[in-house]
């Protein structure tokens, strides 16, 4: 059997540092012509998602003209829509545009996700022209209207939400699931405030539920679906 090795029980020797002028070596050699730029691909990104919805509300804003609305009634809902549009502008640029890691923390764009599709119902709800009982409401006609309306502005949601994740689609390792959420808030709002300018009912149940309620619901869609879409 051979001898143990005397050298075996001598310490490990410790790594040796660069000293001070090397290391500035280095970090100059490293970050030499680096400069600090804007991202313009998030950017890019961020302008053509806002582009969605502002075609959507185009778009209806175009059929309500077609349809013989007056201009009064027309002006007051753009009025409606350009607040809720600086809203959207702002969730694109503070919870989307920014690089993973360098977003505002997660727990201000949770809340956000969860506090503006509350707020906007409410908006929407308090500012109706018309409020009516909640069983007059659900039947008959007002009824019928209520159903069309919420799937046609549930459709145009999806499409707008799969737009938006899709022009972000494995942009975020760290937190996918609320950069959906996010992105199915630009959805549904503008959705909603699309369906709004064209829809001739401004009922309050009927807003609230038709219109308001798909906000919440492409919310939920885009957390789903972004966790899987926008992972790298």
């Amino acid at each position: 059997m051979s001898e143990r090795d005397p050298l075996d029980d001598l310490p490990w020797p410790k790594s040796v540092e660069p000293g001070d002028a090397v290391s500035e070596s280095i970090r100059r050699q490293c970050t030499h012509g680096l400069d600090k730029a804007p991202c313009a691909r998030a950017h890019r990104r961020a302008a053509l998602s806002l582009l969605l919805p502002v075609l959507a509300i185009g778009l209806f804003t175009f059929l309500a003209i077609l349809r013989g609305d007056t201009s009064e009634v027309v002006r007051a809902a753009l009025f409606g829509v350009g607040g809720w549009a600086l809203v959207i502008v702002l969730v694109l640029l503070g919870g989307l545009a920014f690089p993973p890691g360098r977003r505002p923390a997660r727990r201000f764009r949770v809340i956000a996700a969860l506090t503006i599709p509350v707020l906007f119902v409410l908006y929407i709800t308090t500012t109706a022209s018309a409020h009516d009982s909640f069983a007059n409401f659900a039947q008959g006609a007002t009824g019928y209207h209520a159903v069309r309306c919420g799937v046609s502005c549930l459709m145009l949601g999806a499409i707008v939400t799969t737009g938006v994740l899709l022009l972000w689609r494995g942009t975020d390792p760290l937190t996918p699931g609320v950069s959906g959420a996010l992105a199915g808030l630009v959805g549904g709002l503008g959705s909603a405030l699309a369906l709004g300018v064209a829809c001739p009912s401004h009922e309050a149940w009927h807003v609230g539920i038709s219109h308001g309620l798909v906000v919440v619901a492409m919310v939920g869609l885009g957390a789903l679906v972004g966790r899987r879409l926008l992972t790298p």
